[in-house]
């Protein structure tokens, strides 16, 4: 992939969200979508809403809550 690629993530479930974080830390700009209030909620607040090693500094590093 490219410099300018970027990717869309349907469902920021465990391996949605795992994924969109991973591929956001090798430079490809990341659309993650989903529909759960709950989650967008969460996400919006840059927090994780389950445990991953790691996940939550990605999710602050990268979400940027839109």
């Amino acid at each position: 992939m490219g410099r300018n690629d970027k990717v869309c993530v349907l469902g920021m479930g465990f391996i949605g969200l795992t994924l969109a974080t991973t591929l956001a830390e090798t430079g490809i700009e990341v659309i993650g979508i989903d529909v759960v209030p709950g989650v967008i909620d969460s996400l919006k607040e840059k927090k994780c809403y389950f445990y991953e090693p790691g996940l939550t500094s990605l999710v602050k590093k990268y979400g940027d809550g839109t």
